[in-house]
């Protein structure tokens, strides 16, 4: 009997022992639970911290895309400026048709051949200063012989070398007339417009082969001397016997 209990009391120890084992055992899987979940945690902060630091040089970038689309546009934007400009200097430069002469020399030219032609429809057509007349000679009242030349042809050549004939042919019609073997012509003078101040081609307007159409600003001044006003008129030169002359024009003054 006692033998027996001494079994069981031995029994029992090692069962309370073995008990004891199992006890231990899970306490030492708890803190490799915890380092695992420390190790992911570190692990996702790492990875978080590095997805945002990889993100703002994404963020740099795209500013400095943008920076560099901006500077883009605003060096085309000056582009577009410059090609207007340049656009605009290469018309005023360009050659006028096959006249071997760009825009602004045209205008140029054209401002001589206007100031010509004022000075020499006037002379002409409204003072006597360019014949010799014998005023002891007349053919009708107040047209008198002309010494200098004996025919209208004559006479007027010098005029049709600045001013065409398409369009002035009649500009002599009254005031010259031969007869007798003589030339006659009308002998008086006019005033001229004591407001005009000038005239300034400020534009070709129209070109074809055989005609250049300009603007002409016209200044005058009042009846006062102080006001100042402008008109503008048309002007034009034809190409006649190979030469430029011109055709379109009222006198001014």
């Amino acid at each position: 009997m006692k033998h027996f209990q001494r079994v069981l009391l031995a029994a029992g120890l090692l069962v309370s022992l073995s008990g004891c084992d199992a006890i231990s055992d899970p306490s030492s899987d708890i803190p490799e639970q915890i380092v695992v979940a420390d190790s992911t945690t570190e692990s996702s902060d790492a990875e978080t911290a590095e997805a945002v630091t990889e993100s703002e040089p994404s963020l740099a970038g795209t500013e400095s895309a943008s920076e560099s689309t901006s500077t883009k546009t605003t060096l085309l934007s000056e582009t577009v400026s410059t090609t207007e400009t340049t656009t605009t200097i290469a018309n005023a430069d360009a050659l006028v048709g096959d006249t071997g002469l760009t825009t602004s020399e045209w205008l140029e030219k054209a401002q001589e051949l206007y100031e010509t032609a004022a000075k020499t429809m006037f002379q002409y057509c409204c003072t006597s200063q360019m014949f010799q007349y014998d005023f002891s000679d007349s053919n009708q009242p107040n047209y008198y012989h002309i010494t200098d030349y004996d025919t209208i042809a004559d006479a007027t050549e010098p005029y049709y070398e600045v001013f065409s004939r398409k369009s002035h042919s009649g500009d002599f019609d009254s005031l010259l007339l031969e007869a007798d073997g003589k030339l006659y012509g009308l002998a008086g003078d006019r005033g001229s417009d004591i407001t005009y101040q000038g005239a300034t081609v400020t534009a070709l307007e129209s070109a074809t082969e055989d005609t250049l159409t300009f603007t002409v600003a016209l200044t005058y001044t009042g009846t006062d001397g102080e006001d100042t006003t402008t008109k503008n008129d048309s002007f034009s030169l034809y190409l006649e016997d190979g030469v430029w002359k011109v055709d379109t024009f009222t006198l001014p003054y």
